[in-house]
Parts: C-alpha cells; structure tokens; sequence
C-alpha cells in the first residue's frame, strides 16, 4: 500500500506543478496584460513547472520503500548465537564459523535491506558467510558493481552472489563475464536478463503464492540460464517472504510463515550444494 499511496501523490503534485499551476499563472498574466505576454514566457513556466513536477515526483518515489519489520529484524542485526554481525561500508557481514565460502546478496527493488537479515543470518549459521548489500535508494541498480569491494576486502575459496526480484537481476549482470569467479548464482523470485556462460552453475527458487514475480519474462529467460541449473518452489511461500518487510503490494497470501519459507530457501541451497 505504501508504494501506491506515494504513487497518487507524487501524481497529483506532479500534474498540479506541471501543468495546472502555470495554466493559472498564464491565465492571471493574460487577465492583466491583455496578450501581451510572449509565448516564450508561457512555454518556460510550462517547462519550468515540467521540471519541477518531475523532479519531486523521482525525490518522493526514490524515498519511499518497504521497512524492515524492526522487532523481526533486530535480533539478528547484531552478534547473536553462532554469528557475529558487522557493519562493513557496503551493508551487513554475517560471520559464520569456520566458513570457506561467502554469499553476496543483493536486496530487492524498495526494500530496507536489513530485512533480510533473518534470512542470512540462517545461511551463516549453516555454515556460509553472508555480505547484505546496502544499496542507494534501496535500488540495486545503482550499484551493481557492489561486488566488487567485498571481494577485493575479503578471501574465500568459493564465492556465491545472488538476490531477490530486481537485486537478483542485477547480481546476475554482475556476475556476467566474471562467471569463473564465482561458484553459483542464486536467484530468490528473479531471473537474469543476460545470458550466463556454463562457468557458474544458477539455482533460481521462488514461491508458490508468488504474485509479483512476471512468469511470462521468467520463462523467456529461461535460455539465458547456464547449462547446470536447478530450480525449486516453496510451496505456500510467497514473493515478500524472503525478507521480513511484511507483504509487499499485490503479492499473494502465504500459507507458511517468513521464518518457515526463509529455512527452506537455505536447504534447498545447502542441497543444491551438496548435489554437486
């Protein structure tokens, strides 16, 4: 609900500033000079206000994203048992034990990224470190070399990025022709929009009641898939749960709990792992 109610405001101020405010000027201007006002005067007020509509219309909607459930989310945004949390410049380091490999992820589109702090929080204390990307305006794509000072800054011998809806996609075009650097890559409800080379092996997982993810552009990109890939449903999960931001707009109502679908993502990624 939060991303509509933006959406008709930022409509509204974007219409009224555009375009009805200098219709007035125009007007009152006209009612006092009779005409004489220049037609270049009224198409700069019309671009001006133009500018101005667009401009609050990107300010308001680049500032408006799902929040993290706080009393969900808290527990795990600190050390707790088995994971030590650090604040790194990115985002998030969950600090497992004993772990050789790391997952990157990224958030999806208008999401606190802490919200998925539950969910890898899970994946570190089964035996995988995890990197929570914290992205500019919670929209992975502007920053999709995020990658890039995590694995410079830290030493693994395997490495795993992936993400959720949009991050998902744009983990994907991050990976792409660095495949050989990474040993797999793991879509949460997304697909890649660029073709994969067979270098990196793709495990795409969604959930059963999903209402956001498209179906239609998941399957035509089927082919951009590389040649060893696994694909799992939860059944009864849906396309929020993956985090813990509540139900996202027009998704479908779950049959398990966040907690419930976020465990079964981590054994269908353990699995996939062990199946190698």
């Amino acid at each position: 609900m939060l991303d509509i109610i933006y959406c008709v405001v930022c409509i509204v101020l974007f219409v009224a500033i555009a375009f009805v405010i200098p219709m007035i000027i125009n007007k009152s201007r006209l009612k006092k000079e009779k005409g004489k006002i220049h037609p270049g005067i009224r198409a700069g007020v019309g671009i001006g206000g133009f500018v101005l509509g667009a401009g609050l219309f990107a300010f308001l909607y680049l500032n408006s994203y799902y929040h993290a459930v706080s009393d969900e989310v808290a527990p795990y945004i600190q050390d707790h048992e088995g994971v030590k949390v650090t604040r790194i410049s990115k985002g998030w380091f969950f600090d497992g034990a004993e772990s050789e490999r790391a997952f990157i992820f990224y958030p999806g589109a208008k999401v606190e990224a802490k919200s998925y702090a539950p969910f890898l929080s899970k994946m570190a204390l089964s035996g995988i470190d995890c990197f929570l990307v914290e992205m500019p305006y919670e929209l992975a794509v502007f920053d999709v070399n995020a990658a890039d000072s995590i694995m410079d800054n830290y030493e693994y011998n395997e490495w795993m990025i992936g993400g959720h809806s949009l991050g998902g996609n744009m983990a994907a075009k991050y990976a792409k022709g660095k495949e050989d650097k990474f040993k797999k890559v793991i879509m949460l409800a997304s697909y890649p929009s660029v073709e994969l080379s067979d270098d990196v092996e793709f495990l795409s997982i969604f959930g059963s009641k999903d209402g956001i993810l498209n179906f239609l552009t998941y399957e035509k990109n089927r082919a951009k898939w590389p040649e060893n890939w696994g694909e799992e449903i939860i059944k009864d999960g849906n396309h929020s749960q993956f985090g813990n931001y509540g139900r996202q707009d027009f998704d479908g109502k779950a049959g398990i709990t966040a907690d419930e679908q976020q465990q079964q993502t981590v054994e269908l990624i353990l699995e996939s792992l062990e199946e190698e």
